[in-house]
């Protein structure tokens, strides 16, 4: 399971939906609530500021930023109430497509940091999802980035110096 902020947000939501609709969360076991560990369950946002409660500014918006990607449009979760009450599914949808491909792309980074892939990996997983939101005409993921930031081209630098 890959999040960003999942265990203070979408594994609570799912397990409240669970309990109100009696369904049954067997995946949500005690190694998914251990915190300090990125198996089975890796929230982003607490391995890349390594677990420190004090840092908030680690949001999806910057950290997409900071990898080549666009901001969210002014679009932010609390908005989605607002928007359903407004019958604006399709923005909805756009809203949440947009975050899985940020996380997708963020996750990328991080193994290609981590030294879990190869920067080839990286380039083909980085490269397959940008043309799959192209192809799908996903602009909320592709306006605005920066694909030599975003997918490190060859030509680029692929280790940091010191």
């Amino acid at each position: 399971l890959v999040t960003f902020r999942g265990r203070s947000f979408d594994v609570p939501v799912l397990g409240l939906l669970a309990l109100r609709h009696g369904l049954s969360l067997t995946w949500n076991t005690a190694a998914h609530r251990r915190r300090y560990t990125e198996d089975p369950h890796l929230d982003l946002a607490d391995s890349l500021n390594d677990f420190s409660p004090n840092i908030r500014d680690y949001n999806l918006e910057a950290l997409s930023s900071l990898i080549g990607m666009n901001g969210k449009n002014g679009v932010k979760g609390n908005s989605v109430a607002a928007m359903y009450a407004a019958g604006e599914l399709g923005k909805i949808h756009g809203y949440c497509t947009a975050d899985v491909a940020r996380t997708s792309f963020l996750l990328f980074r991080y193994l290609l940091m981590r030294g879990r892939i190869s920067i080839e990996k990286y380039r083909h997983a980085a490269g397959g999802l940008f043309q799959h939101c192209l192809d799908k005409q996903l602009m909320g993921v592709t306006f605005g980035a920066d694909p030599k930031v975003l997918l490190l081209p060859a030509e680029a630098p692929a280790v940091a110096t010191a």
